[in-house]
């Protein structure tokens, strides 16, 4: 008897995997085979790690459904989100890197080496591309105004350049199989992601740690399969390998130089025309290699403030010296529970929710404005958030000065101190309740301990078998009625697994399903096949609960075990009594309605023929009336008995009353097997019969009719049927009669 996954364990499986389609990660190529990085990555883990694997596409709305039906175990190629965290667990290392790049036209487009650049220049983006979204945070943040034209693909952003509609285009470098021979790839670089795998919290967690193993010896291996992958896949082949000048600025440079090169001629010409170019390629070259280093000093230190501020466990916001917010971190929005960007522009007096205190920030503002003072004091307000509630926060006010020293603006640091409050006001309200708590637990632990009392009683007393399950599915105790129920005394079934109990009559995954209605709905009741001590199996009726402590975490089952054999044995002999005849031990007129039904609608799907015969014996009210009624019962077991022998397995015998019986054939090829069997039939009835006052003779008028040819309806057969017996008893009686064979005026 298993009740959780750790008693049904699963043999060796396929794991199938659900992949997120993308650009050289996962696609169909032109000749249409599922190709890509992912595909040759799982190709390689499948074989290092011994497994079975398959793979298909998933689209991202259908990742927890499809995760949840267990369609998919893992699925590759997300990004981690606070979303998908929310029931998702990520791998700690990931699969791939994905950025957005830049790219002008190669030899008549605009040369852009910083982001400043951009200034009032046309970019082409693809519609909805997330690299395109952080391109343009980046240009508000830095109040860079740039024209954003959208197109429908990749292919026609790098149109869009070709034919200089736009100055720049905006894609990501896992773009493959785009004519890219006219572009210059710009050192702009944007917009990180990395790429991983995930699983539903709860499952299959040691997939992915075998996954995560895996990547990170292969990151760490610059000979690995997973490097050589890399740059198969992921290397883009948009423009060069490297930075370099714009052809366009090597031409304005050239034409610096042009009047001199005019004057002299002839081999000094020549001459001085390659000590100007190396000259000039050389002063080209540190000159990048500086500004180069700059950008990246410029972008080190970017980021490491951006990622100070954004991550400082208070808010930060830069207002103006009117108190409108020009900036606002992470933890800012998340204290007035505003979603990212939305506080920029606002002001922050929109947001206290007391006049008073209002009041007074404005009288800061117009000090600051007139005569600031050299410090700022720290104050606590209550704020009106977002969804509505009212929060209390404590400020830190601080100056931003220009490089005289003048304010122009000012920078505040935020505590949310809601929580502190209400904690002080839980302390004032616990005190004063402490002593009634006291009062009251002392009086339930008194009801607790006769409850105790009562229900050892109840399981060492009840007529059910009771017994307490663990978490690793062995039995921890069992009452008095369990062991008279099971044989087994409390010291030989403790500790022991649940499969002791199973009967090989139990299918296999009939507690795999109870395992699985446990963790849903918390219990079960139904009927289980068991097994006794002396391996003996009865059935039983079954009741599973789960066990929970105060924190809801699952500690135990306990289950409620009952001996139902005499009310299946009552059960069997109320349906065999409603379903057979008495005396013959036939299917009776109930259960023969039954059968033929299920005949009718085998031969209907499987297109077969199907036939019923109408038995009447011949003479058998002589020898009833003649011998008596006992003798006559002794006569109808002896017909039941050449009547079963003369058909066919699968074929039903039935009285349906008196000396009636019915024979169903359920499937025939022909209307001659049921002649055959009907002359068998005869050959028996026509053979003596000894009873115990003697012998006697009788026969049989059998009226035969084929489905569906004379009818398709169980009341229709039945009829025609009859018809077709009084039809041979009309010709002489001792034969059979085929209702098809009736003249046409009958």
């Amino acid at each position: 008897m298993g009740l959780s996954p750790f008693l049904c364990a699963a043999d060796s499986q396929i794991i199938k995997i659900g992949i997120v389609s993308q650009p050289s990660l996962f696609f169909v190529d032109k000749a249409g085979y599922v190709s890509g990085f992912y595909v040759a990555l799982l190709e390689d883990f499948k074989q290092q790690e011994k497994l079975k694997i398959s793979y298909s596409a998933i689209k991202p709305e259908e990742i927890q459904s499809k995760l949840e039906s267990n369609e998919f175990e893992i699925v590759l190629g997300l990004e981690q989100t606070p979303d998908l965290n929310r029931y998702l667990e990520f791998s700690k290392q990931h699969l791939n890197n994905i950025w957005g790049v830049m790219y002008v036209h190669g030899t008549q487009g605009i040369p852009i080496h910083t982001i400043f650049d951009l200034h009032n220049r046309n970019i082409a983006i693809k519609k909805d591309d997330p690299h395109a979204i952080g391109l343009k945070n980046i240009c508000t943040q830095f109040k860079i105004n740039c024209i954003f034209n959208l197109y429908d693909s990749y292919q026609k952003v790098f149109d869009a350049i070709a034919n200089l509609e736009v100055d720049a285009g905006v894609t990501n470098n896992i773009q493959q199989d785009i004519e890219t021979d006219y572009l210059w790839r710009t050192p702009l670089v944007f917009d990180i992601v990395e790429i991983k795998a995930a699983i539903l919290k709860g499952k299959n967690a040691q997939l992915l740690e075998k996954l995560d193993q895996y990547l990170e010896k292969a990151h760490k291996d610059p000979a690995s399969t997973y490097q050589r992958l890399q740059n198969q896949w992921l290397s883009t082949n948009l423009g060069t390998s490297f930075f370099h000048i714009h052809p366009s600025e090597i031409k304005r440079e050239i034409k610096q130089w042009l009047p001199f090169i005019l004057v002299i001629g002839g081999f000094l010409l020549i001459f001085l025309i390659i000590i100007v170019y190396v000259l000039t390629k050389i002063k080209f070259k540190r000159k990048i290699s500086q500004l180069f280093n700059e950008k990246n000093r410029i972008q080190l230190d970017e980021n490491k403030y951006r990622n100070l501020v954004e991550n400082v466990p208070y808010g930060f916001e830069e207002l103006s010296l009117e108190g409108t917010i020009i900036f606002a971190n992470t933890a800012a929005h998340h204290i007035r529970r505003y979603n990212s960007g939305e506080l920029i522009g606002k002001s922050i007096l929109e947001m206290v929710a007391d006049s008073e205190q209002k009041n007074l920030i404005i009288e800061l503002f117009n000090t600051i404005n007139k005569n600031p003072p050299e410090r700022l004091s720290n104050d606590a307000y209550n704020i009106i958030r977002k969804d509505g509630k009212i929060g209390e926060i404590r400020v830190e006010w601080h100056y931003k000065r220009d490089a005289q020293g003048r304010p122009i603006g000012l920078y505040t640091a935020i505590s949310d101190i809601t929580s502190l409050r209400e904690t002080k006001d839980k302390i004032k309200n616990y005190h004063s309740d402490l002593k009634k708590t006291a009062d009251e637990r002392a009086e339930e632990l008194k009801q607790i301990y006769n409850d105790l009392l009562i229900t050892a009683a109840v399981f060492e007393n009840t007529a059910e078998g009771i017994f307490v399950i663990d978490l690793e599915g062995k039995i921890e105790t069992v009452n008095p009625a369990f062991c008279k129920i099971t044989g087994f005394d409390k010291e030989s079934i403790t500790k022991q697994p649940l499969n002791i109990l199973t009967s090989p009559k139990q299918h296999p995954d009939f507690f795999k399903k109870i395992s699985t209605h446990l963790e849903q709905k918390g219990s079960w009741q139904g009927e289980v096949m068991n097994r006794r001590q002396n391996g003996q199996a009865f059935p039983a009726w079954l009741s599973l609960n789960v066990v929970q402590n105060a924190h809801g975490i699952s500690t135990q089952y306990v289950a409620l075990l009952s001996d139902i054999t005499k009310r299946k044995q009552t059960e069997y002999q109320v349906w065999k009594q409603a379903n057979f005849d008495a005396l013959t031990q036939l299917p009776n007129r109930h259960l023969f309605h039954q059968r033929l039904a299920q005949a009718i609608s085998h031969a209907n799907t499987h297109k077969t023929l199907a036939a019923l015969m109408f038995i009447d014996l011949d003479h058998f009210k002589q020898v009833n009336d003649t011998l008596g009624h006992d003798a006559g019962d002794e006569l109808l077991i002896q017909v039941t008995q050449r009547l079963s022998k003369s058909i066919r397995k699968g074929d039903t015998v039935a009285r349906m009353g008196g000396d009636e019986f019915t024979v169903i054939l359920p499937e025939m090829n022909a209307p001659e097997i049921a002649k055959k069997i009907a002359q068998q039939i005869l050959d028996g009835l026509n053979q003596t019969f000894q009873l115990k006052l003697g012998e006697v003779h009788i026969s049989g008028s059998i009226g035969i009719v084929v489905y569906p040819n004379d009818g398709k309806d169980i009341t229709t057969l039945l009829k025609k049927a009859d018809i077709a017996m009084y039809k041979i008893k009309e010709q002489g009686r001792n034969g059979f009669y085929f209702y098809t064979d009736l003249p046409q005026n009958d």
